[in-house]
Order: C-alpha cells, then sequence, then structure tokens
C-alpha cells in the first residue's frame, strides 16, 4: 500500500516538473526572434551602434546631466 502511494506521489511530481519545463519551452518557443539580416539593412555608416548602460539609484540630481554627456560624445572611427 505504502509503495503504490510512493509511486502515485512520484508521478505527479513527474508530471508537474513535465508540465512547468513545457511551459517554459513554450515561451522560448514564441519568442520573437531578431532577423541578423534585418540590421544590415539601410544606409552603410561607419559608426557602429552601441548601447549604455546606467546603474542609477536616487540620481535625480545627477541623471540628467550624465545623459546630456553622453548625447553629447561623438564617435571618431579609427
Amino acid at each position: 500500500m505504502v509503495a503504490l502511494w510512493a509511486v502515485a506521489v512520484l508521478l505527479v511530481l513527474a508530471i508537474a516538473v513535465l508540465l512547468y519545463q513545457g511551459v517554459a519551452i513554450l515561451f522560448a518557443y514564441e519568442m520573437p526572434r531578431l532577423d541578423p539580416a534585418a540590421s544590415r539593412e539601410g544606409p552603410s555608416s561607419s559608426i557602429p551602434e552601441l548601447s549604455v548602460v546606467i546603474a542609477a539609484r536616487n540620481e535625480i540630481v545627477d541623471l540628467p546631466q550624465t545623459l546630456d554627456d553622453l548625447l553629447a560624445q561623438d564617435c571618431v572611427p579609427g
């Protein structure tokens, strides 16, 4: 009787794990994908694109000047 109960519990746990992983796989499958060829279309430029990450917490005073300084920078290729 105990063995049957243990098998039932393990079966329920296995089904729960499979459902959990199935949902994660479904979400990953449905995520939009970026087309690498699409980013190469359009006018070519010698200036590379870049991203800037600013770690800021309680920076209400300094953040506007920081953003202005970043936008004022230019990239000289070479």
